[in-house]
């Protein structure tokens, strides 16, 4: 039988008719998933938890600082700003240490706009007093952040950022003509720090007591004029490793670690006291001390480390004072 022209034969064109129903059910699967996903919610905006949030607000106080300290060094004198170069070397640092500011795409450049805009026009350059009252309010929001964090490492390291900006602060002042603000002033509570265990206290005491006959010899060793003065900090230390063995319930126990002499460094049992060299030794001296105040804020619970903070900064201050700059991040050698 002849077919008409443009027939298809049921035997021969099958195949294509199952090809063809195959392609369309295929595409109705494709359009149906591009519009299931179409309808799909997007994805849920992170929320940023409050350790993100101190994170990133410690980031970019320390970032802002920077840069304020920097452009206020190009118009300053010396010796202001040498100190301000070296507070914005250290608010990078610090800004570092924290992760740095956080970017949402990395590497990715916005494109600038199209819309032509009016040039704005440039602010006077800060000068050391902006930078001074940026110092300060960093130094107090990382002291109160370091007190309340439930993290003990970022506790540490925000005690110790606190520690260095009140440092920096007080060399400002005093390279601007002013006076350095006062020395912290240290309490030993009557019982210890919540987290702090005997084991930690003992060392604290042993520490103090060792420190106390480290000024008492350079008080002998020293001249009349700085005697008096070695001799009272070396009675304080005693004190207050009285007053910690005391808050520990150890005093005068078996488990009292002091002892009657301690090993002291090679420049205060020399034949010939060289005093730079006496000097720097017990200001090495202040500078551990403040290490194992500043370890134990890692230890404490947060809302008990006031007193811990005040020690670990009035121990770097002494520090200070006797000729030993303070290291970047003080308390905290592995960081520098």
């Amino acid at each position: 039988m002849r077919r008409a022209p443009g027939t298809l034969s049921r035997s021969a064109d099958a195949p294509t008719l199952v090809r063809l129903a195959v392609a369309a059910i295929a595409l109705a699967l494709v359009l149906t998933g591009c519009e299931l996903r179409l309808a799909e919610p997007d994805p849920p905006l992170l929320v940023p938890d409050a350790a993100e949030v101190l994170r990133e607000r410690t980031a970019e106080q320390a970032t802002v600082l920077a840069g304020t300290a920097e452009l206020a060094a190009l118009t300053a004198a010396e010796p202001v700003a040498d100190v301000l170069t070296r507070i914005a070397a250290v608010s990078r640092e610090q800004a570092a240490a924290v992760g740095g500011l956080y970017e949402p795409f990395p590497g990715v450049t916005p494109e600038p706009s199209a819309t032509p805009t009016a040039t704005p026009t440039a602010p006077p350059p800060p000068d050391a007093a902006q930078v001074l009252d940026l110092l300060t309010e960093a130094a107090a929001t990382a002291r109160a952040d370091a007190g309340t964090v439930p993290d003990g490492r970022m506790a540490r390291l925000l005690a110790s950022m606190a520690t260095g900006r009140l440092l920096l602060a007080d060399a400002l002042t005093v390279a601007t003509g002013g006076t350095a603000g006062p020395v912290a002033t240290v309490e030993v509570p009557s019982a210890l720090p919540a987290g702090m265990t005997a084991q930690d206290a003992a060392v604290l005491v042993q520490s103090e007591d060792a420190a106390g006959m480290v000024w008492e010899v350079a008080a002998a060793r020293s001249a009349d004029d700085v005697r008096q003065r070695a001799a009272d900090r070396a009675a304080l230390h005693r004190e207050r490793a009285q007053a910690w063995a005391e808050a520990a319930a150890i005093a005068g126990s078996g488990t009292d670690p002091r002892r009657s002499a301690y090993d002291l460094p090679d420049a205060l049992t020399a034949e010939v006291v060289e005093p730079t060299e006496l000097w720097a030794a017990v200001a090495g001296v202040e500078a551990d001390l403040a290490v194992a105040y500043a370890s134990l804020v890692a230890v404490a619970s947060a809302d008990s480390r006031d007193d811990l903070m005040d020690a670990f900064l009035e121990c770097t201050q002494t520090q200070v004072a006797i000729g030993m700059a303070a290291s970047t991040f003080p308390g905290m050698p592995e960081l520098g």
